[in-house]
């Protein structure tokens, strides 16, 4: 008799499957913390992350709406590798991409006082190699207006996709998804990305 052993990704194994019926490399994959406490970061975790952020020189990142303040953690945080494995993972069971494990950059982005990105993607002469795109939201963002996380749809507004406002949550993506962080026009946006590079698509 073959004992399949359970591991800590057994909950997410539905992926395979939706992903095998639907085939769907438009949309992003979100895992609710509120639904997968265990793989996703903690408040404790997130406030780890932005203690560390804080703690370093945040550069200016300039873009069409005021950009964001960056600073690039350490790689062997360990909510950093939490994170690097369920993406992983999930890359498995989904879009199944060639990606080298151990080639990764990590950011976290501060958004404050009028800061955002508009529509762009992740993958472009500055990173030709970027095969796949995560980004935690790492405060709560109740009370605040703008810093959503939003994805294009059909070019009409309406159909945008906007991520929940989670702290927490995990939203894991190919780079060649358009998408921006709205306008932040009171609070602060403090999230992580993760960019796992690999051979160039063809």
């Amino acid at each position: 008799m073959i004992v399949k052993l359970k591991t800590k990704f057994d909950k997410i194994q539905h992926l395979h499957q939706w992903f095998e019926e639907t085939y769907n490399f438009i949309m992003p994959v979100f895992l609710s913390h509120n639904k997968y406490p265990e793989l996703t970061l903690s408040n404790e975790e997130c406030k780890q992350l932005i203690d560390h952020a804080n703690m370093r020189v945040y550069n200016i990142r300039k873009t069409l709406q005021r950009g964001s303040r960056d600073v690039h953690p350490s790689n062997e945080l360990a909510p950093i590798q939490k994170i690097k494995n369920l993406a992983l993972e999930v890359n498995r069971l989904t879009y199944n991409y060639d990606l080298d494990e151990h080639d990764f950059e990590c950011i976290i982005h501060k958004f404050q006082n009028g800061m955002g990105y508009c529509f762009h993607q992740d993958i472009n002469s500055y990173r030709p190699y970027c095969k796949l795109s995560v980004s935690v939201q790492l405060n709560d963002l109740e009370g605040n207006t703008g810093g959503d996380l939003v994805f294009f749809e059909n070019g009409k507004p309406e159909d945008d996709f906007v991520i929940p406002r989670e702290q927490g949550a995990v939203t894991v993506f190919p780079p060649f998804l358009h998408h921006k962080v709205s306008t932040v026009k009171s609070g602060v946006r403090n999230s992580l990305v993760l960019f796992f590079y690999g051979p160039r698509f063809k």
